[in-house]
Parts: C-alpha cells; structure tokens; sequence
C-alpha cells in the first residue's frame, strides 16, 4: 500500500511538471508575440 501511494504521488508529480512545462511554454510564446510583430486586435 505504501508502494501505491508513492506510485500514485509520483504520477501526480509527473502531471503537475507537465502542465507546469506547458503553462510557460504558452506564456514565453505569447510574450514573443506581443514583443516581436504586432497583433491585429
């Protein structure tokens, strides 16, 4: 059972990294857009 539960906190570690990875990927991406050309808005 105490193995699960790692498994289980591993796993949620994981995700957590992902969209933490993806959060900031959009951002610096966005920034760039809005640094780089203007929008058409």
């Amino acid at each position: 059972e105490a193995n699960q539960r790692e498994d289980a906190l591993q796993k949620i570690n994981n995700l957590i990294d992902k969209f933490e990875n993806q959060y900031h990927v959009q951002e610096k991406s966005v920034q760039e857009t809005n640094n780089g050309n203007p929008l058409g808005n």
